[in-house]
């Protein structure tokens, strides 16, 4: 589980920002806790719980998408340790600088603190100048502080100093001669099978992001491809597929899309082409004809998707391409959504709200929220415009975040739950549209002359 991540000159965002999954204290007693909370869970301090969910409000262009930027670049830096001079330059090297020169010279700086395995870590690192300058550790088994490592780069001795504490045991001293300057040792121990680190890495690993028009993967495309994947290699196995299938099965005919089928399909000129058209002739029990214009438009591999009909034909097929980009969103979202609700995930989607009805938007958010869906770590972070979501019902106060920019072009992160004399049932909606939280955009200017 993810308990914060804070960052520092990372695009936008100079100074230090804080987005914490802490729930705030309520002396009256939590309220939407037993849907929205993990209350006490193990390896944080008594008494304390975590939000399930985490929504980030905001104008266009005031840091939502590089809040989502600034996590999937940690965890592609931390996943992809040989890939390190690419990734550290997505991690360190999107720094604000662009806004105020001066901030080039200045390290960006990255904390997570999150549970894995009942027990707490904290991990810290900033980088400059084309390399880290700090790296650090710490676990907090039954609480207490434990640091396991740390690394600093030294600018007069241009070497690292390297601390390694008494709990950390393993080839410590091997590993970090084989650590590259741009390289985390964490994911640097890991790939070498460090045992007590690779336990560690593997949260990372957990975390899925889902940035919208990304410079770098995973794309949306992507997303979509991998599901199309997936579903294929379970088809190929079981001929009515496997867990993911039956999932994306439920998640696209439970969301009125007018579908009540659907099957991964192969290449063209792939073997198991005609097999799967038997497979959805006896599945879904349609006529050969009815398969026509799905199996031309489907160069593949691609799913394609059986709808309701009220003519003569009780049902026709047709592929990904001519489904509405709705349909197609749900679909790319539909690995991480498996991930992360089956396997304890983080999932963080940038425009979670993109292109879906805003009932689709909470009944995805209410899959987070409701015990009998999720796994017991589970969480979402997502960036969204959709304000119906505001609901004093569906959200507490600390799971509204906003983003806003100053007049020096510097974003800031904030929750709701930091404003003084907000009751839990005040009218969020009204109340923000109205600019009584900030974090909307100022439209006196706006308008082009004909």
């Amino acid at each position: 589980m993810l308990v914060e991540f804070g960052f520092r000159n990372q695009a936008c965002f100079r100074e230090w920002q804080t987005l914490s999954m802490v729930a705030e204290e309520d002396k009256r007693g939590a309220y939407l806790a037993s849907t929205n909370l993990f209350q006490a869970p193990p390896g944080l301090p008594k008494g304390m719980s975590l939000i399930r969910s985490a929504l980030v409000f905001g104008p266009n262009g005031s840091g939502k998408s590089s809040l989502c930027k600034a996590l999937q670049g940690l965890q592609m830096w931390i996943t992809n340790p040989e890939n390190s001079r690419m990734t550290w330059r997505f991690c360190f090297g999107q720094r604000f600088g662009g806004h105020a020169p001066s901030w080039t010279i200045e390290p960006a700086a990255f904390s997570v603190t999150f549970v894995q395995d009942s027990v707490r870590y904290r991990f810290e690192a900033e980088g400059a100048d084309g390399q880290v300058t700090l790296e650090r550790l710490t676990a907090y088994p039954k609480n207490h502080a434990q640091l396991w490592y740390e690394r600093v780069w030294s600018s007069a001795e241009r070497q690292f100093i390297w601390k390694f504490g008494s709990h950390l045991k393993g080839p410590n001293q091997d590993l970090s001669k084989r650590t590259p300057a741009t390289a985390p040792f964490l994911g640097v121990a890991a790939t070498w099978e460090h045992s007590q680190l690779r336990t560690v890495a593997a949260w990372f690993r957990r975390v899925n992001t889902l940035v919208s028009m990304a410079t770098h993967f995973p794309t949306e495309t992507d997303s979509l491809r991998s599901a199309v994947q997936r579903a294929l290699s379970e088809v190929t196995e079981a001929k009515q597929g496997g867990p993911f299938l039956a999932f994306l099965r439920r998640l696209v005919t439970g969301a009125d899309l007018g579908i009540v089928g659907l099957h991964p399909f192969p290449a063209l000129g792939s073997e198991e082409r005609q097999r799967v058209l038997a497979t959805m002739q006896e599945q879904f029990q349609i006529p050969e004809e009815a398969l026509g214009a799905g199996e031309r438009l489907a160069l593949g591999p691609a799913f394609l998707f059986l709808h309701k009909s009220q003519g003569p034909r009780q049902a026709f097929v047709l592929p990904e391409v001519a489904e509405s980009d709705g349909t197609l969103r749900l679909l790319a979202l539909s690995t991480q959504l498996y991930d992360a609700l089956s396997g304890d995930g983080i999932l963080v989607v940038d425009e979670l709200d993109r292109s879906l009805h805003p009932a689709l938007t909470q009944a995805i958010l209410r899959l987070f929220q409701e015990k009998e869906h999720v796994a017991a770590g589970a969480q979402l972070i997502g960036t969204v415009h959709d304000v119906t979501l505001l609901d004093p019902t569906l959200l507490r106060r600390d799971q509204i975040w906003f983003t806003q920019k100053g007049n020096d072009g510097a974003a800031s992160l904030f929750s709701l739950a930091e404003y003084k004399g907000v009751r839990k049932d005040d009218p969020f909606m009204r109340r923000y549209l109205s600019g009584v939280y900030g974090a909307i955009p100022d439209l006196d200017g706006f308008g082009v002359a004909p």
